[in-house]
């Protein structure tokens, strides 16, 4: 007697068998692969912009008054977002609030972090202490002051390049004049009101030069 060699499955049996195996295809592995990324991202996306709490540093009406209130245009969108983010009779998650005021999600998420830790100093434009570091220090700046009481060491006016001359002898380092101008600025010092008061005047490249670089600084 033959032996079957299908082990005793009909043909039916076996066309469907073979029909699930093809279904296992590597390109069926890469396909839920894909699916299973898509559904993660989804939840993840979900879980970001679930409604976080807002620390109770202020009320819910403080919040709104000092967004309506404050003058400075990044310190009152500041005061917006937290305020939109603690207003529980409209919940919203830091998505929809970022679309409402204009920006990112994740700087929502930021600020409300900080918010909850600092409280109000989190609202401050922190921009404002971003400008570049002085050249001269407080002593150095008051010994400019002292020097500029007196005419420089070559008479006449104190001017952009004597003051850079100055800065850089101080510093043993080079100074641009533009930097010597604006200390000059800095320090209350026009050519109109020059102080103290000398016969000799500044030039007419020195006037123009602080025109143009007193304009820019």
């Amino acid at each position: 007697m033959n032996s079957d060699k299908s082990g005793g499955q009909s043909p039916s049996t076996r066309v469907e068998k073979y029909s699930c195996q093809k279904l296992y295809t590597p390109l069926y592995h890469i396909n839920m692969i894909v699916l299973a990324f898509i559904f993660w991202m989804c939840y993840c996306d979900q879980m970001k912009n679930k409604k976080h709490g807002v620390s109770p540093h202020f009320s819910v009406e403080v919040l709104k008054q000092r967004y309506l209130e404050c003058e400075c245009p990044i310190e009152r969108t500041h005061w917006h977002i937290i305020w939109l983010l603690a207003d529980t009779t409209h919940p919203r998650t830091p998505r929809e609030v970022a679309e409402i005021v204009g920006c990112t999600p994740d700087w929502v998420r930021k600020l409300l972090k900080r918010y909850n830790a600092e409280g109000e100093a989190a609202m401050r434009d922190k921009r404002k202490n971003n400008g570049r570091k002085r050249i001269l220090d407080e002593t150095q700046q008051a010994a400019l002051e002292a020097a500029l009481s007196s005419p420089p060491a070559d008479g006449g006016l104190w001017t952009g390049p004597k003051v850079a001359a100055w800065i850089s002898e101080t510093l043993k380092r080079p100074v641009s004049n533009v930097s010597g101008w604006k200390y000059l600025k800095r320090l209350g010092y026009t050519l109109q009101t020059p102080r103290p008061q000398h016969q000799s005047a500044a030039t007419p490249d020195e006037q123009q030069a602080l025109k143009k670089n007193l304009g820019s600084g």
